[in-house]
């Protein structure tokens, strides 16, 4: 906003998005963004809040989640597979696991012999393609062990 840190601007633009782990968080802290707005109102000033609904928030399945830790730990083995702490992802996948029961995976692609790390979404991205062959392994099998568990040949 403006120009230099001890002028007041005319006018100031904030954006970010907005994360939850559940819909009614969400709700919650869209209201509160309007609810805060109001401030600036009180103090003569003037709001234009827009939100733009983003991606959901991913959100697993417990039948399916509990079906994937089975098939990989059948694959992978049981030190290999975790669950890993809750993260605010903007996925479209979380679009999918609307529509059908789903388990968001975090396949690690990091190569062992590798220094620096190279994340997914960076102009950076590097993948140990290795882990392609695990990942094949890893949906397949969580694939066929659903139809078993499912009734589904």
């Amino acid at each position: 906003a403006g120009t230099a840190m001890n002028v007041i601007p005319e006018s100031v633009e904030i954006t970010g998005t907005m994360r939850s782990f559940n819909r009614e968080t969400r709700k919650l802290l869209q209201e509160e963004m309007k609810r805060a707005s109001k401030v600036v109102e009180a103090l003569g000033g003037k709001v234009d809040l827009t939100i733009t609904e983003g991606y959901p928030p991913v959100i697993n399945d417990d039948k399916a989640t509990e079906v994937a830790f089975s098939a990989l730990r059948g694959v992978l083995g049981e030190n290999r597979v975790f669950e890993a702490p809750p993260i605010m992802a903007a996925e479209d996948f979380a679009y999918m696991a609307q529509e059908a029961p789903s388990c968001y995976l975090a396949l690690g692609v990091r190569g062992h012999d590798w220094e620096d790390e190279f994340n997914v979404h960076t102009p950076t991205f590097r993948i140990d393609e290795s882990a392609l062959k695990v990942g094949t392994a890893s949906m397949v099998a969580m694939a066929v062990e659903w139809m078993q568990r499912n009734g589904e040949n």
